[in-house]
């Protein structure tokens, strides 16, 4: 992952003037309804006659938009003969008065027709001709720019790393606010003294890579910064979450962490070109190399200070050894980590 000043300069004004035109009297944006996605998923879904129509099975949730694209709806076998997965748009959905449920405003004639979604072939339902088609299908506008989404399910519990493969703590959850389809923030758990769960922080999600062929999340920061970010106790959520969300903590960087190109106590601005070439020249040399399986050929290759980390997945040990070659081939090899990972292929022996 190259890390993007200018991308986080355009993330810190978008926040800030969306904080400064929706703020309520309370300083906040303006979200009516947030929420933690462990709490949603499993919430009973009921139509307007009050007859329960399924229950929520999961969010495909957009990390860099920052959104929640799709409510996957577990049927449980109501109102049809089996049970069926559907993907409904979040703008669909309301929160019932108990406020232990989800209302669907859609017309139930439109749910109950609605095509499967198949879990097991996530990427093309999840594509970008599958989602529009949902949205079509509801009456629902479509956010622009969708990108790649993920199971929030899959995302909660994850452990996020930063590009020195330092572990910066654990996803808690992910706070939404379900009836306009935003997630404004991330919950991480850092990572405190002897492995003991640190202290909360709110985290913007587009301040996270996710690389779900490799199930590996990056956090874009240091951990100074993270330890400097405002901190909050688990059962003061929504008081840190608004409070991050507050325009004055936007403005003041407090949400938004520092990029690793932007901190002079971590790196220079020549030492971070220096290592975006060795970066390129190693990618280019992977993919120009004879013999190398797809998953070799797709390794992630990240450079910093002139060390190289190499992640993802070989076929063999020998692949793997020749993914190291490769990068020795740039620069020093002790100055080469591979942490690529060899598959594991059942052999059948005949007895």
């Amino acid at each position: 992952m190259k890390t993007n000043q200018i991308f986080l300069i355009a993330l810190v004004a978008t926040l800030s003037a969306a904080a400064q035109g929706q703020a309520q009297n309370s300083g906040s944006m303006a979200f009516k309804n947030l929420d933690k996605a462990g709490n949603i998923i499993g919430m009973v879904i009921t139509d307007s006659r009050n007859q329960r129509v399924g229950k929520v099975k999961d969010l495909a949730v957009d990390m860099q938009g920052g959104s929640v694209a799709e409510v996957l709806v577990d049927t449980g076998g109501f109102l049809t003969s089996k049970q069926r997965i559907i993907a409904v748009p979040p703008q669909s959905l309301n929160f019932a008065n108990s406020g232990q449920g989800l209302r669907l405003s859609a017309d139930i004639d439109t749910f109950d027709n609605a095509p499967e979604f198949g879990i097991s072939s996530w990427d093309l339902s999840t594509a970008s001709s599958s989602v529009m088609d949902v949205y079509r299908r509801f009456h629902v506008q479509p956010n622009s720019n969708l990108g790649e989404l993920a199971p929030a399910s899959k995302i909660v519990g994850q452990v996020a790393e930063n590009e020195w493969t330092q572990r910066m703590g654990k996803v808690q959850d992910l706070v939404v606010d379900l009836p306009s389809g935003q997630m404004p923030v991330v919950i991480i758990a850092s990572s405190g003294f002897l492995g003991i769960k640190g202290p909360l922080t709110a985290v913007p999600p587009q301040a996270f890579l996710y690389d779900a062929e490799y199930n590996i999340l990056i956090l874009d920061t240091t951990k100074k910064a993270l330890r400097n970010a405002p901190h909050f106790k688990a059962n003061e959520w929504r008081y840190g979450v608004n409070n991050s969300l507050s325009p004055s903590a936007i403005q003041d960087g407090l949400l938004v962490l520092r990029s690793l190109n932007t901190n002079s106590s971590d790196t220079s601005e020549a030492d971070t070109q220096g290592d975006n070439v060795i970066t390129l020249e190693i990618e280019h040399k992977i993919l120009a190399a004879d013999g190398l399986s797809m998953d070799a050929r797709h390794v992630l290759v990240t450079t910093l200070n002139g060390r190289v980390t190499l992640r993802g997945i070989a076929d063999t040990e020998k692949e793997k050894q020749q993914l190291s070659a490769i990068a020795a081939s740039v620069v020093p090899i002790d100055r080469v980590d591979n942490r690529i990972e060899v598959k594991v292929f059942a052999v059948a022996t005949a007895l």
